[in-house]
């Protein structure tokens, strides 16, 4: 188009002249750059009206990084969900709404090592992530394990529920501090489409940062967790009776059968 000498809207102009009709500017439906002004996101706005179901599976994306942090919005660290709902776009959150309830869940834990930059400790430098599943099921049986977690380790002075601006309940076990290196570790549950993912060494990253961060909870300080019993084999499964966690697995197996194999992180 350099060489005819075409600009878009010359592209426009011969793209109806051959179809009947125009094209949107993007057949993606959530780009994060596809909603950095007004007028593309009235376009998108007006496809989701059209097609309620294709904003819902934007907003189920949204949903799963946002559980994961809740610094991830999908419009330059906005949420989408927000400006939805500020349009009152009932349909479209509606949508999502049943999307979100029929599909799989699972209890996240969630684990992040923040650490400062070298030039000024002050300021972030780079963070390192595990997640890890708990657990998979229904999103009623996975909210209600979060719930029964959340009452009984509290009573401990271990965990702090929170629900955040998201909307999001989470479950901490540590929060991040106001200073450099720090952590954060919490229990989330959210659509069971995130894989485990960690680096190799993060549990010994992990182990150096936990001994070296003060962990910190509601203003006040944290005894240290019991740690997690889980299977060094191909399972990855914690023993669960009823509780998650801390729970300690029968004569010392894993849930799988015929599984023998178990190793204790914090």
């Amino acid at each position: 188009m350099i060489e005819w000498g075409w600009f878009r809207d010359d592209a426009i102009a011969y793209t109806e002249s051959v179809i009947g009709t125009g094209v949107g500017k993007s057949a993606c439906t959530f780009c994060p750059f596809a909603f950095a002004n007004k007028s593309n996101r009235a376009a998108i706005f007006a496809r989701y009206t059209a097609h309620p179901a294709v904003g819902a599976k934007t907003l189920l994306m949204e949903h799963l990084a946002l559980a994961l942090n809740p610094t991830q919005g999908l419009v330059g660290g906005r949420r989408l969900i927000d400006l939805l709902r500020a349009d009152e776009m009932t349909g479209v959150l509606d949508a999502f709404d049943d999307v979100l309830a029929a599909k799989p869940h699972a209890l996240y834990d969630v684990r992040r090592i923040l650490r400062p930059r070298k030039n000024d400790p002050t300021k972030l430098g780079n963070a390192a992530r595990s997640v890890r599943v708990r657990m998979r099921g229904t999103r009623e049986e996975m909210d209600a394990i979060l719930t029964r977690l959340a009452k009984k380790e509290r009573e401990q002075g271990v965990l702090e529920r929170e629900v955040g601006a998201d909307g999001i309940v989470r479950l901490y076990r540590h929060r991040r501090g106001p200073v450099f290196p720090t952590i954060e570790r919490y229990f989330v549950v959210a659509p069971a489409f995130a894989a485990d993912k960690e680096h190799d060494n993060f549990n010994q990253w992990w182990a150096g940062a936990l001994a070296a961060t003060p962990a910190v909870s509601a203003g006040r300080p944290l005894r240290r967790p019991a740690a997690v019993p889980r299977c060094s084999g191909p399972h990855n499964a914690v023993r669960v009776s009823g509780r998650v966690g801390g729970s300690r697995p029968r004569r010392g197996r894993c849930s799988a059968r015929r599984c023998r194999q178990i190793r204790r992180d914090g």
